[in-house]
């Protein structure tokens, strides 16, 4: 009596892989002797996506667009079964394009082998067994790099994520190393960090967000993060998932998403692609390098801000990203500093002695239209965009040269005054190349600036007593300030001594001011706020200087002398000086005694 006889398949390699051979055996077991017109072996693999539903009738049916990827078959010659079994082996070349199975809630790419037994005048016997198509292995290697949210850095308030992986290719069961930093984090309420390794599916060629199929998340900070901290990361890609593939309607694509929660705000996200593949079966053995993580956040700006200072000849301090340079007659800063907007600007910040003109250069406002002692520069375009105020018209000038205005242009913002220069350029230092070229202007500046200052000329009313005024400044161990006729940080015996002329707005001298500062007295370390008071012999000593000047006044910080203005030569002054140093000394002594009683 005849039977259907059952059907086994075992196929070589039991997991096939794009563009190999694919063995199957076909091993009937039949319980009789049975007669077979052949067997049939097809093997069929299809993508089949769901695009939507449409309304037959009162009924909603999906719809779904289809493509063959696989359509091969083969037959076997008739035969006669005898009871027991039956071996017959079929081989298929499989495409090298064709996609590894694949199922989402969208999408399914299978593989089948459908066995048929054709029994004459018996019902025929048909099997169907699922292929299990798996990606085949690859020996890749990824490249480092950094991410952001924007290419330009942190910009106004905006929350900034920098990410940086240590490749953008990781195996299934393979690790991926890396770090987030997150910038502008007190604008927002950061409640914490995640990172998550997600999977996408795209519409193949159609770049758009794509439907998430799979999400596996690990939690890097709780709280808000320290600014531009790198928070390092380590993490496995599991061993089941699905690594990147591309089929006839779809693509799944791989992610690092580095997200910052906020409260009472949008999360912000950073999105890394990165190709998840199948490695060798061998690609665990032997020892490997250490991961290299590119540096993120403060980390990777010290990177910058060491490299650019080494081009430009700066010391650097790459910590508080800060360089200098003393350049001649001034000294240099840059900086990156937080501005009151938000964002980040980059700083230079020109130092230089005391000019003594009053100068005050800024950017222009509106209101400056109808204010008055305004100085015009004859520069191209400068008096466009600052406004420029000093005592004396020709000593601004002289300091304003046409060099100079055309570098103040050069950056966003300007400001100068009588002992430096403050320079910004909105700027985040993202990379070496913009940071040399602030750093180049800023040295330009610095180094014309500091030519500048010591070519301005003295006042007008005094530059014939220049002379007079250098010879005495050495016998004081003082400074001479020209731009103002004054002498600083000099002494007169053991007394501290400050010589200044003072002017009116007009740049007329009004009078000269000879000062003596005091150390603090006892009652003033204390915190009593008490005038100085005189013993007799301090008292006779201050009236007897007193009918050498035009006003005499002790204070608690110093004793101050007003004298007519200009001094032609100070060296006349010294016999008033002795007795201004006696009553210095003098009250500088019932210091060190006590307080008189």
């Amino acid at each position: 009596m005849r039977s259907r006889p059952e059907i086994k398949v075992y196929l070589d390699p039991a997991t096939p892989t794009p563009g190999s051979v694919l063995e199957a055996r076909v091993v009937l077991v039949s319980r009789s002797e049975t007669p077979i017109a052949g067997i049939d072996v097809h093997l069929k693999g299809q993508e089949r996506r769901f695009t939507g539903y449409v309304m037959v009738g009162k009924v909603l049916v999906p719809q779904y667009e289809t493509h063959l990827q696989v359509d091969l078959s083969a037959r076997s010659p008739g035969a006669l079964l005898t009871a027991g079994k039956h071996s017959q082996e079929f081989t298929f070349d499989l495409p090298a394009d064709m996609p590894p199975s694949y199922r989402s809630k969208f999408t399914s790419i299978e593989y089948d082998l459908v066995v048929h037994v054709d029994i004459p005048w018996w019902p025929d016997r048909t099997e169907r067994f699922v292929v299990p198509v798996v990606a085949e292995p690859t020996a890749r290697v990824g490249e480092p790099g950094v991410f952001c949210t924007d290419d330009g850095g942190p910009r106004g308030t905006a929350l900034y994520l920098e990410t940086s992986l240590d490749s953008d290719a990781v195996p299934l069961g393979g690790v991926l190393h890396g770090a987030v930093s997150v910038a502008n984090v007190a604008h927002h309420r950061v409640r914490r960090i995640e990172l998550s390794l997600v999977a996408h599916e795209h519409r193949r060629g159609v770049e758009s967000a794509g439907v998430e199929v799979a999400r596996h998340s690990y939690p890097l900070a709780e709280g808000p993060p320290v600014e531009g901290k790198a928070l390092r990361f380590r993490v496995t890609l599991p061993e089941g998932a699905q690594p990147s593939m591309q089929g006839n309607f779809i693509e799944l694509r791989w992610s690092v998403e580095a997200r910052a929660v906020v409260a009472l705000g949008s999360d912000v996200t950073l999105l890394v692609p990165i190709t998840v593949f199948v490695p060798p079966e061998d690609a665990g053995k032997g020892a490997r390098p250490a991961p290299r993580v590119p540096p993120v956040g403060h980390e990777r700006r010290a990177e910058v801000w060491a490299a650019s200072a080494g081009n430009n000849g700066l010391a650097c301090d790459e910590g508080e990203e800060r360089m200098t340079l003393d350049v001649p007659g001034a000294s240099l800063m840059v900086t990156l500093e937080p501005r009151k907007a938000g964002g980040l600007a980059l700083v230079a910040t020109v130092a230089w002695p005391r000019l003594g003109i009053e100068l005050a250069v800024t950017e222009l406002r509106w209101v400056d239209t109808f204010s008055g002692g305004l100085v015009t520069i004859p520069a191209p375009h400068f008096s466009e965009r600052f406004t420029v105020r000093g005592r004396e018209a020709a000593q601004v000038r002289a300091m304003l040269d046409a060099t100079i205005c055309r570098l103040l242009r050069r950056f966003d913002e300007a400001a100068v005054g009588d002992e430096g220069a403050t320079l910004v350029s909105a700027g985040t230092a993202q990379n070496v190349e913009d940071l040399d070229a602030f750093v180049a202007r800023a040295v330009a500046a610095a180094r014309a600036l500091g030519e500048a200052a010591q070519r301005v000329p003295p006042p007008a009313a005094m530059a014939a007593y220049v002379p007079a005024w250098r010879a005495f400044a050495p016998l004081l161990g003082a400074r001479l300030v020209t731009g103002d006729m004054s002498l600083h940080d000099g002494a007169y015996g053991d007394a501290a001594l400050t010589l200044a002329t003072r002017w009116s707005k007009e740049g007329v001298p009004v009078d000269t001011l000879v000062r003596f500062p005091l150390p603090a007295t006892e009652a003033e370390h204390e915190g009593v706020d008490a005038p100085r008071r005189l013993d007799g012999a301090t008292q006779s000593l201050v009236d007897g200087v007193a009918s050498q000047v035009v006003g005499l006044e002790v204070t608690r910080d110093a004793v101050e002398a007003r004298l007519p203005a200009p001094i032609e030569d100070p060296a006349t002054l010294e016999p008033l000086l002795a007795g201004l140093a006696r009553v210095a000394r003098q009250l500088a002594g019932e210091v060190a005694r006590g307080p008189y009683r």
